[in-house]
Parts: structure tokens; C-alpha cells; sequence
């Protein structure tokens, strides 16, 4: 149960959060920095290396401007959190890639001030071109291109049987076997096929 305190007359505290123009918006815990408190990731914007903040709370990734070598100036305005208006320099695009070399182009809106304190914001659409996100309780972003740990992880072996072959994974030792279905039971002989 959350407890809430009294802090005026129409106002009210919750541990962890402060009051704010008759609303509550989180902080971060004491000792903690950004980011150890926020998802963060290292990613590079056009072959260099930034700070991103991963926000799936954001429709489109947003960035500073000297992160963006394609871009146009637009008259393009974004909602923040906060419920204020942004008006940003245009929209570009602009190459994201991981440490493990995976890229692909995003579109982003340009800024002229670093968002959020981060000179990226990767919103849903570099999300969804990564394949999803996944944060640990350490915070620690993986990207669903880079997850290979979440397959066969739930049955002991897998049997596939259908018309023209059958096939089985043995999770125990990570093996595929495989197995034609020939008519009338037999394997064809060699073919005797020549070119002329």
C-alpha cells in the first residue's frame, strides 16, 4: 500500500516523487545517477558514439542536432512529457548502430538542445527497427536483434512432422536432425542426369 503525507492545502507527498504544480513527477533516488536510474545505451549515430536514453514512452527517436548528418529544416513541434511543447529544427535520419555491429535508419526529429540531458533519445521507432527492447532489473538494455538466449528454452525437444520430411531439435545438445519422407518408403537411386 502506498502511503501518501500532507504537504499542503491541496497538494499530497509520495516517497520517492515530488509535488509539482498539483501533480507528482518522479525523481531520481538519492545516490543514484542518471544513469544508473534510466535505461541508457551506447549507440552510434552516423559512425560516432553517443549516450542514448531508451524511452518507449517516445513515438520517434529524438536528437541533437550535431548527431544528424541527413536532416531539413521542418516547423515541427513535439509534446514532452511534461506536457510542454517543443519545437524542434526539422526531422532527418540518421544511421543507429549497436556495439555489435547491427545498424539500421531510424527517423528522428532534430532539437538544438540535448534532450532530456542526452544527446539521443531512442523512442519506439529505433525500438521497433532493433526488435524490441528488453531492460533487466540492472537496467541493462538488450535489443531483440542481439537476443539469441530466448529460444528452445521452454521444451526439452521439438518434433516437426510433415508431409515431406521430419525434423527434431534435441535442446540437450543444441542439434537439428533431419529426415526425408521418400514415396513408397525408399530413397531414389542416383540420377544418371548429362549434360551435352
Amino acid at each position: 500500500m502506498l502511503s501518501l503525507w500532507h504537504t499542503g492545502p491541496h497538494s499530497i507527498s509520495v516517497p520517492g516523487k515530488r509535488p509539482r504544480r498539483g501533480g507528482i513527477s518522479t525523481s531520481l533516488l538519492s545516490g543514484q545517477s542518471v544513469n544508473e536510474a534510466l535505461p541508457v545505451v551506447d549507440v552510434w549515430l552516423d559512425g560516432t558514439r553517443h549516450s542514448a536514453l531508451v524511452d518507449t514512452g517516445c513515438s520517434r527517436c529524438v536528437t541533437h542536432v550535431s548527431c544528424c548528418k541527413k536532416w531539413r529544416k521542418e516547423n515541427v513541434t513535439i509534446l514532452t512529457i511534461s506536457g510542454k511543447e517543443q519545437q524542434c529544427e526539422g526531422t532527418g535520419v540518421v544511421c543507429l548502430q549497436l556495439s555489435n555491429g547491427v545498424s539500421t535508419e531510424v527517423k528522428v526529429f532534430v532539437v538544438n538542445t540535448n534532450p532530456l540531458g542526452f544527446p539521443f533519445i531512442l523512442g519506439m521507432n529505433g525500438v521497433t527497427a532493433l526488435g524490441g527492447v528488453t531492460v533487466s532489473a540492472h537496467r541493462k538494455v538488450r535489443f531483440g536483434v542481439e537476443d539469441i538466449s530466448v529460444c528452445a528454452a521452454a521444451r526439452a525437444s521439438i518434433d516437426v512432422n510433415e508431409k515431406d520430411f521430419s525434423a527434431t531439435y534435441v535442446t540437450a545438445r543444441n542439434t537439428w536432425t533431419a529426415a526425408w519422407k521418400w514415396s513408397g518408403g525408399e530413397e531414389p537411386g542416383i540420377l544418371q542426369n548429362r549434360v551435352e
